[in-house]
């Protein structure tokens, strides 16, 4: 009886679920801000509104990449990458090639649903 209780205990926390953290990496793209990006700006405006890209390529230099990944402790996650190209100091374009959205999902999510306050 003395042995059963202790191997009783020992058991049960073992069997305990594993906490998982959220993670997330990367610039956090705020939309509010990417509206307010347009052709023709400078770098440094470009810079100013957006922050630092996560990607300057040396390959590429009229490229800035802003990228972010978040995965919930439970396995979810969301991607997504805001590309800007520029000739010499000016923005030509900008690729929004994914949409905010979790990965696995079927619909992209609106843009409002996802913003760096309210991510999963």
């Amino acid at each position: 009886m003395r042995l059963l209780i202790p191997l009783i205990l020992v058991v049960t926390t073992a069997c305990s679920p594993v906490f998982k953290l959220n993670t997330r990496q990367g610039n956090m793209i705020d939309d509010e801000k990417l509206q307010q990006v347009e052709t023709g700006m400078t770098r440094e405006q470009v810079h100013y509104l957006m922050g630092s890209p996560l990607v300057q390529d040396d390959f590429s230099p009229g490229r800035w990449d802003y990228v972010v990944y978040f995965r919930t402790g439970a396995g979810e996650e969301y991607r997504r990458t805001v590309s800007m190209y520029f000739d010499g100091d000016l923005l030509q374009r900008i690729d929004d090639s994914n949409p905010p959205k979790m990965v696995g999902d079927e619909e992209a999510a609106e843009p409002d649903d996802l913003t760096p306050d309210n991510l999963p």
